[in-house]
């Protein structure tokens, strides 16, 4: 009976914090939804590709290195572990730059004006009229 009072509760509360969206959104006050979606799409496609350019360059450089070769059978996914952490933080700071660098700021979704529109992406949400 228990898990009958429960099983509601917290269905509820999953479907509450899904349907909150993004906490932020990138907002430039004269740029429409539609080209800030554009924008965004944008950004993000440069972002992956240089933090994939990055990435493959540095491990390509690893690689030849001697002086980072190891017996250790670690080393290997060790290395690729960190190359995705690496070239995750790269592409969301590549991202931030590209679209701070078109003029948008990132503001918390509460801060925005009541009357812009909004379009929710992961992890972030673009804004515009």
């Amino acid at each position: 009976m228990k898990v009958l009072t429960t099983l509601p509760v917290l269905v509820g509360l999953l479907l509450s914090g899904c349907a909150l969206g993004p906490s932020h959104y990138w907002y430039h006050p004269d740029r429409t939804l539609e080209e800030a979606k554009k924008d965004y799409r944008q950004c993000k496609q440069r972002a992956q590709q240089e933090a994939g350019e990055v990435v493959a360059e540095e491990h390509e450089m690893d690689v030849r290195s001697k002086s980072r070769a190891s017996d250790d059978e670690r080393f290997g996914t060790d290395r690729i572990a960190s190359s995705s952490s690496w070239g995750a933080t790269y592409r969301k700071n590549a991202m931030y730059g590209c679209m701070r660098s078109k003029g948008y700021i990132r503001v918390r979704n509460y801060r925005l004006p009541s009357d812009v529109r909004m379009k929710a992406y992961t992890p972030d949400g673009v804004a515009g009229w």
